[in-house]
């Protein structure tokens, strides 16, 4: 929301990391490296290619898929740093006046301020990747399918990130949960 308040390529950038580490479960050195030329847009998905995994021996890289909606947030805020960064950068995410990508230290510490801006504090962009398996989970979505869209090698390796909900355990809904619902009725 804080991108889409002003125009700020700086918050257009960290609005789209948060988005895509979000949505596509990246570790910082996944992020540093996505290229343009990996991410598409169509049909009401995005596609974002990962190079170079952390689990990927063979080194043929990975793709991940998730749903958004056309003039959604998203879809302007990946429309809008496309656009400014258009040519300078073949990386998605580069220093705001300069060809150069991030680092996987520059991701994670401005994923650390952006998380601290809006309310959490001690939050890293690792909170990302389990932030999203965990909303997928919530949403009813199969361990394989987190699984795929993760990279995760295998289902114990994705397990460690689903323990400390609910869902994992076995509850279908938190009372809070339920309670939030009936609120918004």
């Amino acid at each position: 929301m804080l991108a889409m308040k002003e125009d700020s390529p700086e918050r257009d950038r960290d609005a789209l990391l948060a988005i895509l580490s979000f949505n596509v479960m990246l570790r910082a050195s996944e992020a540093a490296e996505i290229k343009w030329a990996g991410v598409t847009q169509r049909d009401g998905m995005i596609e974002v290619h990962v190079e170079k995994a952390k689990n990927d021996q063979l080194r043929l890289g990975r793709s991940s898929f998730f749903n958004y909606e056309p003039g959604s947030d998203a879809d302007i805020l990946m429309c809008r740093w496309r656009l400014r960064t258009k040519g300078k950068c073949p990386y998605v995410f580069s220093h705001l006046n300069s060809s150069k990508k991030l680092s996987k230290t520059a991701i994670s510490t401005l994923s650390t301020k952006m998380l601290a801006a809006i309310g959490k504090p001690g939050a890293t962009h690792h909170c990302f990747r389990r932030g999203g398996a965990n909303h997928m989970r919530r949403i009813g979505h199969s361990m394989e399918e987190i699984q795929c869209r993760g990279r995760w090698r295998s289902a114990a390796g994705l397990q460690r990130y689903l323990t400390d909900v609910p869902t994992a355990q076995g509850c279908l809904q938190s009372q809070a949960e339920a309670d939030d619902e009936d609120d918004d009725d």
